[in-house]
């Protein structure tokens, strides 16, 4: 902590680890300390039920700032701007929300009503979504919209060779699991500063190649700026 305290009050010396903090995204390497990430559970009940823990992965925190600010808020900003998203997201979408997800659910249901065309709806809670991304597939996703190569290199580097820790009340585990040949394991983690922003990526190119393949017809709603596909 002392270290941050001394930063803030040095221009000088924020100037510095700012580009110490820019190198390795600006020429595609990893710094071996942002490789090692603890993760804990947090109680989501008044019990502790198995089902209702919530794993949080905990990354360096310089890591996880410019992941957040560069990945989690300038880059959706320019994808927003020239119109990279697809038109069902809601996630890491500025103006779009749960409501406007829920807006669009509602209209097809409408739609089935008007119509009388039985329809049928198959909610799913997406458990783990943040350990189910696939780092190297929102890599390729990202390097097509534009952002620079060595930056995703430097992030899918850092996870491919990330060490997780598990963290409870007795303590930091001294063993750890990582990606290997035979244990191909993905996620960006819960509580990483681009996860929102790479499941955007990720789930908006499933559903262009789901609509592409799938016949359907698209209904826009006439007041909101909403998009549903109806297959």
């Amino acid at each position: 902590m002392s270290l941050w305290k001394a930063l803030i009050l040095n221009d000088t010396l924020c100037t510095i680890y700012a580009k110490l903090i820019e190198l390795p995204f600006r020429y595609g390497f990893s710094y071996p300390r942002w490789e090692k990430s603890v993760q804990v559970m947090l109680q989501k009940r008044s019990l502790p039920y198995l089902s209702k823990l919530r794993i949080i992965e905990l990354f360096e925190l310089d890591l996880n700032a410019f992941h957040k600010l560069v990945l989690g808020r300038a880059y959706p900003k320019y994808e927003k701007k020239h119109s990279l998203n697809h038109p069902e997201s809601y996630v890491a979408v500025k103006g779009m929300s749960a409501h406007g997800a829920l807006n669009s659910v509602q209209l097809a249901m409408e739609h089935s009503r008007v119509t009388r065309i039985p329809m049928l709806i198959a909610p799913k809670d997406a458990t783990g979504c943040f350990d189910l991304m696939r780092p190297e597939l929102v890599k390729f996703i990202q390097d097509s919209k534009g952002i620079p190569k060595n930056t995703t290199k430097a992030t899918t580097m850092v996870l491919s060779k990330m060490k997780k820790y598990v963290c409870t009340e007795h303590g930091t585990s001294t063993q750890y699991i990582q990606k290997t040949s035979e244990n191909n394991i993905g996620g960006i983690g819960q509580g990483a500063g681009n996860g929102p922003q790479g499941s955007t990526c990720q789930t908006g190119l499933l559903k262009t190649i789901h609509g592409k393949m799938c016949p359907g017809m698209n209904i826009t709603h006439p007041v909101q700026t909403n998009n549903i596909r109806i297959y």
